[in-house]
């Protein structure tokens, strides 16, 4: 009796692996696009969160400060310079300012190459870009939006309720 020693594949074990290899990368490249497209939204979030904070973190400052020191804007791929915003301002002005100057701080998730780092709008409408803000001081007070996955975001600091 003679025993042969078979240590080959057979091409159907073969074809088996490679489809369900091909399988697994699927899934996890579609759950891996699903999971940037969150993480984008998230710090899209965080960086309007962190905007609002500053705003008002300015705001306070500037009402035991004579002036403070504010960057301009992020532009041409250089960090705005330094200077002084005089206080008192109207909550209207400090927020614009800081505002522009946030570029700075933070870039756009979804347009990371951006020369002006993250698209900031001053005007009425809502950002036209995914990771963009706008902001506007109304008549009924200042505004701010931004664009997350498509859905905007707005927050509104009534005038009466200014900090």
């Amino acid at each position: 009796m003679s025993v042969i020693n078979n240590k080959a594949f057979t091409l159907i074990e073969l074809l088996v692996v490679v489809a369900i290899i091909g399988i697994l990368a699927a899934v996890g490249v579609t759950t891996f696009n699903g999971f940037q497209e969150r993480a984008k939204e998230s710090v899209c979030k965080n960086n309007y969160a962190l905007l609002k904070k500053m705003i008002v973190q300015n705001y306070t400052l500037c009402e035991f400060e004579s002036s403070i020191t504010i960057k301009g804007q992020y532009l041409n791929n250089k960090p705005g310079q330094d200077r002084q915003l005089s206080c008192p301002q109207n909550f209207g002005t400090i927020a614009g300012e800081t505002t522009k100057s946030f570029g700075n701080y933070a870039s756009s998730p979804y347009e990371p190459n951006l020369s002006y780092k993250i698209p900031i709008l001053s005007y009425i409408g809502d950002p036209p870009t995914d990771g963009g803000i706008s902001y506007y001081p109304e008549s009924g007070g200042f505004k701010l939006r931004t664009r997350c996955a498509g859905k905007v975001i707005v927050y509104q600091w009534p005038k009466s309720q200014y900090p």
